[in-house]
């Protein structure tokens, strides 16, 4: 069973989240999801230019992909 003790700290803890809080905790997670975008799209890059690069030293064209 649950003691009436721990479930004050429970909701004290959830009281103690401020807008002011939240909305740093919005930031963080916002700029952490831009960053992994970021991530994503130069890893793609970086592999789009390993491609070209790769049919450029073959001599292959998208025509010869497909």
């Amino acid at each position: 069973m649950k003691t009436s003790q721990s479930r004050q700290v429970k909701r004290a803890s959830a009281e103690q989240l401020s807008d002011q809080r939240y909305q740093e905790l919005l930031r963080s997670a916002s700029t952490f999801f831009a960053a992994a975008e970021d991530d994503d799209g130069a890893q793609r890059a970086s592999v789009i230019d390993d491609i070209k690069k790769t049919m450029a030293q073959y001599g292959l064209t998208v025509d010869d992909l497909m």
